[in-house]
């Protein structure tokens, strides 16, 4: 009896259980991984160099670009901050300077309204139009006074104005042409003779009346 237990122990003792994991599966998947994977990349990294390739071969420039010069970088368009950087053709380095604060461009602006309203200046040469100061204008209405329109040029505005508040007074005409204005037709003069026609008449008949000898019935 031991000798059957001694040999039945011996039996589990070499016994080697097995796992039930087969690797070749595993590798075989992970292979088929690794490959898949390497030509999705050369197929994305083929993609971007023939885009890149195409995008060089047909680059045109945009029809509003302007160079500017080494060291100047781009600015925003207008109207900018006040405050903000500003082109400056003096500045060598950056070409910008900082622009004036509200204050300082109001005092900027009102110098150069000043100056210009002071100063002469044609505007039409040829024509023999100028223009000349405020204070010098002032000075030339007091001393010729205001120019004055024709007669026909007064009588013609005055019709116009007549015209415009016939308009404006109007109802919709519903495309019907504005009538003429009636005038009013001058009064009758009486004559002499006719404005004493009509007192002659009553003494008329009393005459004819007392010359017959008849009466006169109503």
């Amino acid at each position: 009896m031991s000798t059957h237990n001694d040999h039945h122990g011996h039996d589990n003792n070499n016994q080697v259980e097995g796992s039930g994991v087969q690797p070749k599966p595993i590798l075989m998947f992970l292979l088929i991984l690794g490959i898949s994977t390497a030509a999705v990349y050369v197929i994305v990294q083929g993609l971007t160099y023939g885009f890149k390739k195409m995008d060089e071969m047909n680059q045109t420039g945009p029809v509003t670009e302007v160079s500017l010069p080494q060291g100047q970088a781009k600015l925003p368009p207008e109207p900018r901050l006040q405050g903000a950087p500003e082109p400056d053709p003096n500045n060598k380095e950056t070409g910008r300077k900082p622009s004036l604060l509200p204050l300082d461009d109001m005092v900027e602006y009102n110098k150069k309204v000043n100056e210009k309203a002071a100063s002469y200046e044609w505007v039409d040469k040829q024509g023999g139009v100028a223009k000349i100061p405020i204070a010098r204008a002032k000075e030339l209405l007091l001393a010729k006074g205001l120019p004055e329109l024709p007669a026909e040029r007064v009588a013609e505005l005055s019709r116009a104005e007549a015209t415009r508040k016939v308009v404006l007074n109007a109802d919709a005409n519903a495309g019907r042409t504005l009538k003429k204005p009636a005038t009013a037709a001058p009064a009758a003069t009486a004559t002499p003779a006719a404005a004493a026609t009509p007192a002659a008449q009553p003494a008329a008949a009393a005459a004819g009346a007392g010359a017959h000898g008849g009466e006169v019935k109503h």
